[in-house]
């Protein structure tokens, strides 16, 4: 027997429509009650349970259920299937994780990261906290870039701090090196 127009079918398949697709490839594609599916005739996709025909011949065991609401067939028949129904995925609301000082202005432009300071601390004072203030230095033009503004500003302020407490660590213990120097 020959399939007619009326008997393709159109399904979705990771969020793109494929098709057509007799009823008889999508019983052995073994697609589930669940997939949106869509025939000429129909104005929108519908869980291929909801098409009664359909359903009897890939799951005659389970009774389709009844449709929600009655599919109107429109004397203008669509040719080709609407776009797929899209997926809407909601974005939770940003943590407010500014302060209440903090104004747009703070947001215009990318904080200092005191690379600098950093390697000047690193090379003279103390190695180990230079190296933590260059690790933090390097770190806020990049989530600055990737919109972290929050990580951008903490970033920053603790390069600058690793280079103050490197520099004062490095100016009192610099008389003890002088003296095992001289000695």
């Amino acid at each position: 027997m020959m399939e007619t127009a009326e008997n393709q079918y159109w399904i979705v398949v990771n969020r793109n429509h494929a098709g057509p697709y007799t009823s008889a490839q999508l019983k052995a594609m073994g697609i589930s009650p669940d997939t949106y599916t869509w025939h000429r005739g129909l104005t929108q996709w519908v869980a291929a349970s909801e098409i009664p025909e359909l359903a009897a011949e890939l799951w005659p065991a389970v009774q389709p259920p009844a449709p929600s609401a009655p599919v109107v067939v429109e004397e203008t028949v669509m040719m080709t299937p609407p776009a797929p129904p899209a997926r809407v995925v909601v974005q939770p609301a940003p943590a407010a994780t500014q302060t209440a000082e903090a104004t747009a202005d703070d947001d215009a432009t990318c904080p200092p990261g005191y690379l600098w300071w950093s390697i000047v601390v690193a090379a003279l004072f103390s190695l180990p906290l230079g190296v933590i203030a260059i690790i933090f230095a390097a770190q806020v033009n990049r989530q600055w870039r990737d919109g972290d503004r929050a990580g951008a500003r903490r970033s920053s302020e603790r390069a600058y701090w690793f280079s103050i407490i490197g520099f004062v660590t490095g100016l009192m213990i610099m008389p003890f090196q002088i003296a095992a120097l001289l000695l």
